[in-house]
């Protein structure tokens, strides 16, 4: 019995020690490259009759200009700039509507390959517990899913599609 239980510590202790050795060894996530997934025109629609458009190119990290169209009538449209911060290893992303003055802040990383986590830059020192939180999920190359969560409900999400030319 007591080698049996020697056996068994060891084959435990030899599992633990590789399952420690596999987490620490975890390939670092290369942002800037993940990011080059959004590259391109997207579009959804956000209400009848009603699209959002959003393009983005290279510039700096990416630049992304959207419109709201209902009818060939541009509602409200914006410009997004992201920049890329080293020390933190995320993406900053600053957007502004023509319909304001307000500037919107959020901070972007990505957790996996395929998804990509947000929260507004004023709760980044707080994301486990941030009120409002952001998953940008791509379903395909074509496709993502964005969805917002406020106090851990979901509010909202939004599909892009991308749009061929």
């Amino acid at each position: 019995m007591k080698t049996f239980f020697s056996a068994t510590l060891i084959v435990l202790l030899l599992l633990g020690a590789n399952v420690a050795q596999a987490q620490t060894m975890q390939k670092k996530l290369d942002q800037i490259e993940l990011e080059k997934q959004f590259i391109g025109t997207w579009k959804c629609e956000i209400a009848k009759d009603t699209i959002m458009y959003a393009e983005f190119t290279q510039f700096g990290l990416m630049k992304g200009n959207i419109k709201i169209v209902t009818k060939d009538k541009i509602l409200d449209s914006g410009e997004e700039l992201f920049g890329y911060d080293k020390e933190t290893d995320k993406s900053i992303q600053v957007t502004v509507w023509k319909s304001s003055t307000n500037i919107d802040i959020n901070a972007w990383q990505f957790v996996s390959n395929n998804i990509k986590v947000g929260v507004p830059l004023k709760d980044i020192s707080n994301r486990p517990n941030a009120t409002l939180k952001f998953k940008i999920e791509f379903k395909s190359p074509d496709l993502w899913v964005m969805t917002t969560l406020q106090n851990n409900q979901v509010v909202g999400t939004v599909t892009m599609t991308r749009v061929k030319k």
